[in-house]
Formats: C-alpha cells, sequence, structure tokens
C-alpha cells in the first residue's frame, strides 16, 4: 500500500510540476500584422509597435 502511494503522489507531483512550468512560462511572440513583399538581395526592416509591455 505504501508503495502504490508513493507511486501515486510521485505521478501527481510530475502533473503538477509539468502543469504549473507551462502555466508559468509563457512568453508571447511579438509579430507585425501586415509584411511588406520581399526582394531579393535587400535587407528587410520592420517597425513593431508594442503596447502594455516592452519586446527583447
Amino acid at each position: 500500500m505504501k508503495k502504490m502511494r508513493y507511486h501515486l503522489m510521485l505521478i501527481i507531483g510530475f502533473f503538477l510540476t509539468t502543469v504549473l512550468t507551462g502555466c508559468l512560462c509563457y512568453k508571447p511572440e511579438v509579430r507585425p500584422k501586415t509584411l511588406p513583399n520581399a526582394t531579393l538581395g535587400t535587407p528587410y526592416y520592420a517597425k513593431i509597435e508594442v503596447f502594455g509591455g516592452h519586446a527583447n
């Protein structure tokens, strides 16, 4: 019975660890709404406005 309880606690702990890590490590993606047509050989520069925070 103690072995079963130990394994159950191990499974619950692993599940909680993965769920909390997934919830707390959210990193938003910053993408422009539209992209200009690209041409070969010229560099691409985009201006992205970020509201309510900052982007690294």
